[in-house]
């Protein structure tokens, strides 16, 4: 928690460092906080849109469950730089995994 205050100064300190809102964002990330982290990753891609800001808004995004803005984001990653490829990976990953879900309700329910 401690990298989490000492980061959390900073983008009270420098609103408008998208470097900050990252790592801000990463480390609640990885404390298993990933709601209040895609507001500061998209505070972060908002100041400076860079393929890493969004590729990471999009894992975040993932592991919320909102698995139809992550394919939006992870979409935008992979356009900006294709050789984000843990992007490109997991965005492959969650379009089958709908696709299944889709080709799945319609042959139970007819198609949508």
């Amino acid at each position: 928690t401690h990298t989490h205050t000492h980061t959390h100064t900073h983008t009270e300190l420098m609103p408008g460092d998208a470097f900050s809102y990252g790592n801000l964002a990463i480390a609640l990330h990885q404390m298993g906080r990933s709601k209040e982290a895609v507001g500061h990753f998209r505070s972060a891609a908002s100041l400076n849109p860079a393929s890493l800001y969004f590729a990471n808004l999009g894992q975040a995004l993932w592991s919320i469950g909102d698995i139809d803005e992550a394919i939006k984001v992870l979409r935008v990653a992979v356009r900006m730089d294709d050789t984000q490829t843990a992007s490109m990976v997991l965005l492959m990953q969650l379009e089958h995994y709908t696709s299944e879900i889709l080709v799945s309700y319609a042959s139970k329910y007819g198609s949508c």
